[in-house]
């Protein structure tokens, strides 16, 4: 199903529009979802310390384990869902980026089930490997990757259908769709990571360059305390937003690219 309405150059300026129009809401959602992140660890951290020390029975460590694995999920499926918001045109209130827990299951499964193919290839070349002991057989097999990788990308669109709460369907169905959806649009699929990568990339070069400037501040003998703490400020909020565009910018394209699909609307490059 190859549409012919939007291609990479127009999925990239309207990814880029999407960042400058919403930097800042981008910017507390992921200070929201990093502080989250920080807490869930913490837990983590704690509960091993309780371990280490005696405290704690070894069974109940499983128990948080099993939280914070389901909690970054859930928290990864909120900004997914912020994002493609934005790229519909809307933002969705900050706790959308909590209340995601009735959609854990199906987006775990659809998820294992993408990335199945990539790991069934990696499993068949390692147990080949260590029954014949010659890594010669590991070259020889890596072709298996092939189909693996075309299977996991023809499926890739499974989870996002399952977030996507516009549409609401089954597990099965949102594979189905996938496997139509990106019939024929590989290439275009592949065009656009290359160069959503490196656009993000650039960006990513940003942060280093600006930490590099604050280094070169701070060794100047005869700079004004107060002028360095304000630049310290400044150049910290600018890594934050670099690293908040650098982050956000490649999955805005391939929401972008999903929404286009669902709607019909993509060409070739």
């Amino acid at each position: 199903m190859v549409i012919n309405s939007l291609n990479t150059k127009e999925i990239i300026n309207k990814a880029l529009l999407i960042v400058w129009k919403n930097l800042f809401y981008l910017a507390i959602c992921y200070m929201l979802y990093i502080l989250s992140l920080t807490i869930v660890a913490i837990l983590a951290g704690v509960s091993f310390a309780l371990l280490q020390d005696g405290n704690l029975h070894v069974g109940f460590v499983f128990l948080p384990f099993i939280l914070v694995v389901i909690l970054i999920i859930c928290l990864n499926i909120g900004m997914t869902r912020i994002i493609l918001g934005l790229v519909d045109g809307s933002r969705l209130p900050y706790i959308s980026l909590f209340n995601n827990f009735s959609l854990f299951l199906p987006y775990l499964l659809s998820s294992l089930i993408v990335i199945s193919p990539v790991l069934i290839a990696i499993f068949i070349i390692y147990l080949i490997t260590l029954i014949f002991d010659n890594y010669l057989f590991m070259l020889l097999l890596i072709p298996l990757f092939i189909p693996a990788v075309y299977l996991s990308l023809r499926l890739i669109f499974s989870p996002l259908l399952i977030i996507d709460t516009t549409i609401k369907v089954s597990v099965k169905k949102s594979l189905n769709s996938s496997w139509i959806k990106t019939e024929g649009n590989l290439l275009n699929f592949f065009t656009l990571s290359v160069w959503s990568g490196l656009y993000s990339s650039f960006f990513y070069i940003l942060i280093p360059i600006v930490f590099m400037l604050f280094m070169f501040l701070f060794n100047l003998q005869d700079f004004n305390i107060y002028i360095l703490l304000l630049s310290l400020i400044l150049i910290g909020l600018l890594s934050f937003l670099f690293f908040v565009i650098y982050i956000s910018f490649e999955l805005i394209c391939l929401l972008i690219l999903y929404r286009a699909l669902h709607n019909n609307k993509i060409r070739s490059v």
